[in-house]
């Protein structure tokens, strides 16, 4: 019994570390996506070419997978159940699956206009599409991280 409580806690202290690691990674790949797509949208004549595309372009894999695995390592977690949750937890839950329904439109209209699938028209229309989505997720995302921070807080206050 004994070593199998051990290999427990091992596993348990990996499982640990892997959602550190992965929101840390997905984390600094959000940042330079954001970055890099937030400015060339609020300075108006500033195109996405250049180092800025690279990044942003560079940065994607690597937000996908982690976008992905925090989905899994959170998606049990954030069901909507019958039990009774408060405010912090329902807006968490809210959020967290409003970015997961926005994260595939953002990712596949990005996917198809880089393809030869859309005409010139279709593909900025499916660049809006990405512009647009990738704006709604970033807002959901981010408050998702608000209150899972907000929601873990008060966890911990509790003891």
């Amino acid at each position: 019994p004994r070593e199998s409580d051990d290999e427990a806690q091992a596993a348990s202290g990996l499982l640990r570390w892997s959602r550190i690691v992965v929101n840390a990674a997905g984390l600094a790949c959000f940042a330079a996506i954001a970055l890099t797509g937030f400015y060339s949208y609020f300075m108006k004549g500033a195109a996405m070419t250049g180092y800025r595309l690279m990044v942003h372009v560079a940065a994607a894999p690597g937000f996908l997978v982690a976008a992905v695995a925090v989905a899994v390592f959170w998606a049990h977690r954030n069901r909507f159940t019958g039990a009774p949750a408060d405010t912090i937890v329902l807006l968490r839950k809210l959020f967290f699956w409003a970015a997961a329904v926005l994260l595939a439109p953002t990712v596949v209209s990005i996917l198809l206009a880089m393809y030869p699938v859309a005409g010139p028209d279709d593909q900025r229309d499916l660049f809006l599409v990405h512009r647009w989505c990738a704006m709604s997720f970033a807002t959901a995302a981010s408050l998702f991280g608000l209150f899972a921070l907000l929601a873990w807080r008060k966890r911990r206050a509790r003891g």
